[in-house]
């Protein structure tokens, strides 16, 4: 992942893929439907790249290598875009977690 490309998406809205699995509670808990939110790429560190879900008030730090690439979304506008992964993000109750994919790039 390129970061100063990268730049250029803070304080944009993305879409994650593959979308964040739910699960009612938090680890453990039974999955819920996804819902294919929007989240802001608040801000790069050196540690990653940090993301928040503003409806489910969700926020984490990504590391680059959690990265696979950003695409524009220019039938939604300038601000929009995808945030492809190389794994899994996961929400449940208060947590956030990611998982690799034991296949790289496969959902």
């Amino acid at each position: 992942m390129n970061r100063q490309a990268l730049k250029k998406s803070v304080g944009k809205r993305v879409r994650i893929r593959p979308i964040a699995k739910r699960f009612d509670g938090g680890p453990g808990g039974p999955e819920l439907p996804q819902i294919d939110d929007d989240w802001i790429v608040e801000r790069l560190t050196d540690d990653g790249v940090t993301i928040s879900n503003p409806r489910t008030d969700h926020s984490t730090t990504l590391g680059y290598d959690h990265l696979h690439h950003f695409t524009s979304d220019p039938q939604r506008g300038k601000e929009f875009g995808f945030l492809t992964l190389t794994g899994q993000i996961h929400i449940g109750g208060t947590r956030v977690w990611f998982e690799p994919n034991v296949i790289p790039k496969a959902p």
